[in-house]
């Protein structure tokens, strides 16, 4: 039990038997009289208070928890959408290039944080379950069964979080409207946009191409936990807009 406490549990025990046993021993001396005792109690119970104090802002002052910033709760979240989406979505293994002894981004821009990619060759899920190798096919631009759905910056002020339409993508909903799909793609970019910008007001602007939906964060926003956790949230928005017109 005792190897069980933390080591400011154990310090602050120490010291408060420690005062307890010199309190009592004070008690002793004094002959134990109604006077020495009640002070001795008096005494005791502060001591007991002190110890609680101690034992509380050490472990606030040693705490070795890692501080929530907005990159490693973003890096975790990213991390941990990817495993919820898994395999439709997929993280790019070929975008942006890595070095892998410098760990240096390779892309001249340098402007890319991560891509994902999302699975269009929903067949390959159907007729037998994800492997190894389906991930590592569709994790890189594969030409066909696979398109981009969000590219996501480094900088948020300075570039934008792109979304992708790909006629893959949307083609069966054009198909069965009898439309092209590239005009079915540009009408559902700006109703995509507005939607967007309905929900996340406070969080980003909006804007649309005839194939992109474009979001930057407003100048005012802090990068902090809580905004880190509202990007996977714009993701999990956007991700659930796909899946409801494709």
């Amino acid at each position: 039990m005792f190897k069980k406490l933390d080591f400011e549990t154990k310090v602050g025990g120490l010291f408060g038997i420690i005062a307890i046993i010199a309190t009592i021993v004070e008690m002793n001396l004094a002959g134990f009289t109604p006077e020495a005792i009640t002070g001795g109690i008096k005494d005791i119970a502060g001591t007991i208070v002190i110890v609680l104090i101690f034992v509380f802002a050490a472990r606030h002052l040693f705490d070795k928890r890692p501080k929530e910033t907005f990159e490693n709760v973003l890096s975790e979240e990213l991390s941990q959408w990817e495993k919820r989406n898994s395999p439709l979505v997929l993280k790019a293994t070929d975008y942006p290039r890595i070095d892998e002894s410098t760990h240096e981004v390779l892309d001249k821009d340098k402007w890319c944080r991560c891509r994902f990619y999302l699975l269009t060759n929903l067949e390959k899920i159907i007729e037998s379950a994800p492997n190894e190798d389906l991930l590592e096919k569709y994790s890189v631009n594969a030409g066909r069964g696979n398109g981009r759905f969000v590219e996501i910056p480094v900088d948020f002020f300075k570039k934008d979080i792109i979304f992708y339409l790909n006629i893959s993508t949307f083609k069966g909903r054009a198909d069965a409207k009898k439309v092209k799909p590239e005009d079915e793609i540009e009408n559902l970019s700006g109703h995509m946009k507005a939607s967007i910008l309905e929900k996340f007001k406070d969080l980003c602007t909006v804007h649309s191409d005839k194939n992109t939906i474009s979001v930057r964060l407003l100048p005012g926003v802090e990068l902090n936990a809580d905004t880190a956790r509202e990007i996977i949230k714009l993701l999990d928005y956007v991700f659930l807009l796909y899946a409801i017109t494709c």
